[in-house]
């Protein structure tokens, strides 16, 4: 395709992934030992579901690039943004916005942005640090959904919060540890809805930015919470339904 992008070498490819950016695929010819670098990267590959295609010595695809063994082709799209300033300035009284902080399983992300494209929320904001980047499994349970979004991937979220409340913005996060429930909560303002991580959930300072703590009522004592997509989707068309009706 023509609008492939392609990156050769193995510190080129290396620093690529580390700065947790994802590719389509990867293509290593074989070796009867990979030295530490690739070995890191085929590593790193496998946590981000990045197809790895092995070659051997005498394939002629890429031959006349000095790739040393090495080539990732990556995703087709940028679809990120670093500075949320643009966000700020459509704030209105019907934004709705999704947070995640450090939601590490790509399907738990793909499963988010797949409702958060549904509910058609303004964007997503996702912490960089700790989380899931956006791998061909996200893709793949979003269904392709992450192309309708508007999608912030941050340094600093604690800074981003700040931004938001002061554009007013009320900011709520979704724990099980809360008192109240999402049908107590009065969702026709503007909102950020804020989930995290999958095993510990919210930070403590993430909570303290909030406006609002909510949870999910579970009838069952035996299920202590729900999983963080399933929350996110079943949170975000209550507030579709309050603003509805």
């Amino acid at each position: 395709m023509k609008n492939e992008e392609y990156i050769y070498g193995i510190n080129p490819v290396l620093s690529y992934l580390r700065n947790n950016k994802s590719g389509k695929k990867i293509w290593i010819f074989l070796q009867k030992k990979y030295n530490r670098k690739i070995q890191t990267i085929i590593n790193i590959s496998k946590k981000m579901h990045i197809p790895i295609i092995l070659l051997s010595k005498n394939n002629s695809r890429f031959q006349k690039i000095n790739h040393q063994g090495i080539i990732l082709l990556k995703n087709e799209q940028i679809l990120f943004n670093n500075s949320i300033e643009n966000l700020l300035n459509d704030i209105t009284k019907n934004t709705l916005l999704l947070v995640l902080e450090r939601i590490q399983d790509p399907q738990n992300l793909g499963a988010c942005l797949r409702s958060a494209a549904a509910a058609n929320v303004q964007a997503v904001i996702i912490s960089k640090f700790q989380s899931s980047p956006i791998t061909q499994t996200v893709r793949k349970v979003s269904c392709g959904s992450e192309k309708f979004l508007n999608i912030y991937i941050v340094k600093n979220l604690s800074s981003v919060l700040k931004k938001l409340k002061k554009s007013g913005v009320w900011i709520i996060g979704l724990t099980p540890h809360a008192s109240k429930i999402i049908y107590q909560i009065n969702f026709k303002i503007p909102i950020a809805i804020i989930a995290g991580n999958e095993g510990t959930g919210l930070r403590n300072i993430t909570m303290k930015y909030s406006d609002y703590l909510t949870k999910i009522p579970i009838l069952n004592s035996t299920i202590e919470s729900l999983n963080v997509s399933v929350s996110i989707g079943i949170t975000l068309f209550e507030i579709i339904r309050q603003r509805m009706y």
